[in-house]
């Protein structure tokens, strides 16, 4: 397990074979009991962590998981995805962990990482107008 960044609340780190229910939770989708790294991804979710493995292995680089540092429960994802000749943002975290100041605790944390350790000049990111389920509180 790779550590992106530690803050006081949370880790973010490389994804692990046990984040497949919890991460397909996050994206409301039930996954099946198939098993994690067979041939073929049996779900959104698995080919989601399949394409984020893909983009580390590319580019030192992805989506990373949001784990919180109380009881280590995966909380959601905060990273970078390419965007044309640009590095973008994104993130989600489940429902009941927004309006407690951890998604802006993360995003600092992996802009840090992206300007001080990537390398990127520049670091953007998009939100439908009106999208409160996204702001950074």
């Amino acid at each position: 397990m790779l550590i992106i960044a530690e803050t006081p609340r949370l880790l973010i780190r490389s994804w692990l074979p046990q984040d497949l229910d919890p991460y397909g939770a996050l994206l409301g989708e039930k996954v099946n009991n198939s098993p994690y790294h067979a041939q073929v991804p049996s779900c959104q979710a698995e080919n989601e962590l399949w394409r984020y493995r893909a983009e580390m292995d590319k580019w030192g680089w992805s989506r990373w998981a949001v784990v919180a540092k109380g009881d280590y429960r995966l909380i959601g994802y905060c990273g970078f995805s390419p965007y044309g000749d640009a590095v973008e943002m994104s993130w989600r975290f489940l429902p009941e962990y927004r309006g407690k100041g951890l998604v802006l605790e993360a995003v600092k944390a992996v802009s840090q990482h992206g300007f001080e350790e990537l390398g990127f000049q520049r670091i953007i990111s998009f939100t439908k107008p009106g999208n409160s389920s996204m702001a950074l509180n």
